[in-house]
């Protein structure tokens, strides 16, 4: 029997018996006619569809903002399908780790710009530097995902942090409600306006947050031109310009409110606060309030008139392939397609706490537009990321450490610093 012979018994099979169905239909051409539609139909449901290529995503931001992107990647790529899933920033770095560890890790991550050299320099992740030659010129803070001359990962979304200032609390304080230009008309502003017996403090400094405390203070060591790492790479927190800034980070802590960031930018919110340095998120929160004090950012004092720009401190969310990926290919699909400069917007626009990590011109002139927002990418040029070592986890806590034990009174600067510049090369020796 034929190939078509057998398919057509197979109909008659299924149709019940013979004598039926044949009855059923009509005579002579029509017959033949309706017999071969469905011998065709039969055919074509037999036959084997495209693969569908399904590409696995995890990232950290809201479902409802990314959800309609993914849904237009997959409709100008037929054949892709995305399952994003959605980490937290609680458990996010330990479930990536373990997904690592145990060859599980989906085809495209998020990372935090200071994990990166913690995956890439266990090979962890895939080497992109030939795949995103044609993005280089295109995004900002490739610094972040490379590796000595090799990249790791791709910019996305980039932030930084900038002087927050009530003016209406500098001018009851008898101080100039223009943003301090030095460490010296920070310092003296902060005490003119801290005033604790009515609830109100000059300045806002992280305490008990581990993870942010370092982020604070290494812009004034940076503004400072000083470093956490010598340019060939050996531990350098005992230079002059390290224990300045810390000697100075600590002449502010009597006019300081010690607290948690979320207490401090709260505080802020609530007009009890003089200055604070925080992100992107808070400026949201103080434009949704609607606060009634006049307030403004700025870039970070310098130390001194004629030093250079103010540095601050630069985060970034990178994406990233995992080397265990089966569909980089398409995993890296998706990742152009997300950074684009006008998806990177939305997600700033609507988040308001980064910036894209894309430089093309409607990002440039949406910025023009807005002069107030402007500051952060004007920050963000003189901004610095911690050395890309893979570990940096374990120095920033020596750094944290020193700056705790300084401003708790239980160590002088040079002394506190000493002591993290030895954990620093001890880090450096097992690396």
């Amino acid at each position: 029997m034929t190939r078509s012979g057998r398919a057509t018994g197979r109909i008659e099979e299924m149709a019940g018996p013979t004598s039926r169905w044949r009855a059923s239909l009509p005579a002579g051409p029509a017959r033949i006619t309706i017999t071969a539609i469905l011998l065709l139909a039969l055919l074509a449901g037999c036959a084997r569809k495209p693969e569908e290529r399904v590409i696995r995503f995890w990232q950290f931001w809201n479902r409802d903002l990314l959800g309609p992107m993914i849904a237009q990647f997959e409709k100008e790529h037929p054949g892709i399908r995305v399952e994003m899933e959605t980490l937290t920033w609680a458990s996010g770095l330990d479930k990536i780790v373990l997904a690592v560890a145990s060859n599980t890790a989906p085809d495209l991550v998020e990372l935090g710009s200071t994990w990166v050299p913690k995956f890439a320099f266990e090979g962890a992740l895939r080497d992109l530097t030939d795949d995103v030659a044609p993005l280089r010129a295109s995004l900002v803070q490739w610094e972040s995902g490379t590796i000595g001359d090799r990249v790791h990962a791709i910019p996305w979304l980039v932030g930084t942090r900038v002087l927050f200032v009530n003016q209406d609390l500098l001018a009851a304080g008898g101080a100039d409600t223009v943003a301090p230009a030095t460490w010296a008309d920070l310092l003296a502003a902060s005490r003119a306006a801290h005033a604790p017996d009515r609830g109100v403090y000059g300045f806002g400094m992280n305490a008990g947050e581990r993870h942010v405390l370092y982020k604070k203070f290494l812009p004034f060591v940076w503004s400072n031109g000083g470093d956490v790492l010598t340019p060939d790479g050996r531990p350098n927190l005992e230079s002059p310009a390290c224990v300045e800034a810390l000697a100075f980070y600590r002449s502010l802590v009597p006019s300081s409110l010690l607290e948690r960031q979320d207490q401090l930018d709260q505080a802020f919110l609530d007009g009890r606060l003089a200055f604070t340095i925080s992100g992107g998120w808070l400026d949201k929160r103080l434009r949704e309030k609607g606060v009634a004090f006049r307030w403004r950012i700025a870039p970070l004092p310098r130390p001194r008139v004629d030093s250079p720009p103010s540095a601050s401190f630069a985060g970034a969310e990178m994406l990233a392939v995992p080397r265990a990926s089966a569909h980089a290919e398409e995993a890296l699909l998706l990742a152009r397609f997300l950074v684009d400069g006008a998806r990177a917007l939305a997600i700033a626009e609507a988040e308001r706490s980064v910036l894209p990590a894309a430089t093309d011109a409607a990002v440039m002139r949406h910025y023009d537009a807005r002069p107030e927002e402007r500051v952060y990418l004007e920050v963000l040029r003189a901004s610095k990321a911690p050395p890309p070592h893979p570990g940096w986890v374990d120095m920033q806590e020596a750094i944290n450490t020193a700056i705790e034990e300084v401003l708790f009174g239980r160590a002088e600067p040079r002394e506190a610093l000493a002591r993290a510049n030895a954990a620093i090369g001890a880090v450096l020796a097992r690396r």
